[in-house]
């Protein structure tokens, strides 16, 4: 399609066409209609696999770690499966195994992402004949096939567990070995220095007794580091566990506050995360996670939230990005035993307020047993996920706005003047793509409606495969791909709806046959002459949608 030619389709009325489509989303923390939009399973599939648990995604790359992948007669080898975003859907690029691939290393028992490098632990990787000592590596994933960077194995103690946990914040990395020093734990601190790595700082507090296993979970962000120590003990309350929070000093990390779990076997500081703002820390076994903010010597809890199911491990789990919180509550049987969920929050005005409870089914799927958030985009891991033909071979489930604005004319280059919405027209506002109702295969009910139009002019509503913005007419076309006509409607009152009540749902006519991602944008006409180009056409922003069964 010519970028200064109209569709030949489009004549005196108003078209409406569909295209399957791929786009990426920018993290919201508004968005209260979620679906699940894709399931990732693991490069290789086997019974009781349970992969799950170790997950990471960034930008277009998603990471699941598999550390009970066997290879030939080697048990709990482990590897990772890294998949780029093609489109409207992760695809599987490659398997990665450790450098050394022997059995019971574990590796993929920790992942993390960042800017294309991936860090991927193998806490039980021997080092010689100094056995659990572990090790991290880190990969490019760029390109695949992805290349190995570096290896890492600080303290190269017996037992430690170096790469339990880890946590990338470029050019720095925090990683956990909490069975070091007889379970006391300790977490090693390392940036970038030339083109290699350097060790800055061991963190190991004082109070430390042994089982305590600080370093179980590691979380860097900016001049924070956040550590759980789940096991530790305080007084006679066994395995109440501990949060320790340390900020960056003129000094090197120094620490600025801890928080002590409340019960025994609460489990405080078994999933940790933060943004700019919060830390925090799920205690699952008391079914609850705590939330702190401030600074060094002036940290407080700022809420504690509880689960509304008994006994969900609720906060197994946590994930936090720009004021969306994910909490996972795997033993969730409220509604198929042990199926999981995951719950989202949204921070306004300094208080959590519930957004919407996202689900996996299945039977002992373990949903919410890790999570990673994305733009607009929750991954889940579920353990016990049935796959390929295997009873709990794991993976992870995608969950994405069921209905997203995209394409809006106050970040795409528009040719003449930018709008809140599409490009502004001759009435002096960009137009607007809305959608409402379901997007359910079998119970279609989503209507489309353009809006902001110049009045008696056509629209051509379309959805597509997402491109990158370009100038089209006085708009801008952010589709592409092959286009299938749903037919007309003329704009009234500045309004044009799609489709007319009582007619063929979207669905069907788009021959939207499977449940996926199809995206829309209207065109219309704006015969104003000399108001922006010569094209006089236009396009409104577009609307995502997630078809559900």
């Amino acid at each position: 399609m010519n970028s200064n030619t109209p569709p030949s389709t489009l004549r005196s009325a108003c078209a409406l066409l569909l295209i399957s489509g791929a786009l990426q989303a920018q993290t919201s923390a508004q968005v209260t209609d979620w679906a699940e939009s894709q399931r990732i399973l693991p490069a290789e599939l086997a019974f009781l696999q349970g992969t799950g648990r170790a997950i990471a995604v960034d930008g277009g790359r998603m990471v699941l770690g598999d550390p009970a992948d066997d290879e030939g007669n080697l048990a709990g080898v482990g590897s990772v499966s890294w998949f780029e975003r093609v489109g409207e859907t992760y695809v599987l690029r490659e398997r990665l195994r450790g450098a050394q691939l022997a059995a019971g290393d574990f590796y993929g028992s920790a992942v993390d992402l960042q800017s294309l490098v991936l860090a991927v632990g193998a806490p039980h990787a021997d080092l010689g004949a100094v056995q659990d000592a572990g090790l991290v590596e880190l990969w490019s994933v760029a390109v695949s096939p992805a290349t190995r960077l570096i290896t890492l194995s600080a303290p190269q103690l017996a037992g430690a567990e170096f790469g339990a946990s880890l946590s990338l914040d470029l050019p720095r990395m925090a990683v956990g070995a909490p069975g070091e020093d007889g379970g006391r734990g300790a977490v090693y601190y390392f940036g970038q220095v030339g083109g290699g790595w350097a060790l800055l700082e061991r963190l190991q507090p004082a109070e430390l007794q042994p089982g305590d296993r600080f370093g179980s979970t590691v979380s860097a962000q900016g001049n924070r580091v956040v550590v759980g120590a789940p096991q530790r003990a305080q007084g006679s309350l066994v395995n109440a566990g501990a949060v320790y929070i340390y900020d960056q000093s003129l000094l090197g990390l120094q620490l600025g506050a801890r928080f002590d779990g409340s019960v025994a076997d609460a489990r405080l500081g078994e999933s940790i995360s933060q943004d700019a703002v919060s830390v925090v820390a799920g205690a699952p076994g008391a079914n609850e996670v705590r939330l702190w903010e401030g600074g060094v010597g002036t940290y407080s809890v700022s809420a504690t939230l509880t689960g509304s199911v008994p006994g969900a491990a609720f906060g197994s789990a946590v994930a936090l990005n720009n004021g969306l919180l994910a909490i996972g509550s795997p033993e969730d049987s409220s509604i198929v035993f042990r199926s999981g969920s995951v719950q989202l929050y949204a921070r306004a005005a300094g208080a959590w307020s519930p957004l919407a409870t996202l689900r996996a089914g299945g039977f002992q799927t373990l949903y919410g047993s890790a999570i990673a958030l994305g733009d607009e985009l929750v991954l889940g891991g579920a353990p016990g996920m049935f796959g390929g033909g295997f009873f709990s071979v794991g993976g992870g489930v995608v969950h994405e706005p069921r209905l997203q604005r995209l394409c809006s004319g106050s970040q795409v280059p528009c040719p003449c003047n930018s709008g809140s919405h599409g490009c502004v027209n001759s009435t002096g506002q960009g137009a607007r793509l809305d959608g409402s109702g379901a997007t359910s295969l079998v119970a279609d009910g989503l209507t489309l409606q353009a809006s902001g139009l110049p009045n008696g002019f056509c629209a051509l509503f379309q959805g597509t495969e997402r491109s990158m913005p370009t100038a089209f007419g006085d708009g801008v076309l952010c589709v592409g791909g092959t286009l299938v006509r749903l037919g007309s409607v003329r704009a009234q009152a500045g309004v044009a709806s799609w489709p007319p009540a009582g007619t063929t749902p979207l669905a069907q006519l788009g021959a939207v046959a499977a449940p996926g991602v199809r995206l829309y944008q209207a065109w219309y006409r704006d015969g104003v002459p000399g108001f922006c180009t010569v094209a006089s056409f236009n396009t409104t922003d577009s609307v995502r949608a997630v078809w559900r069964p």
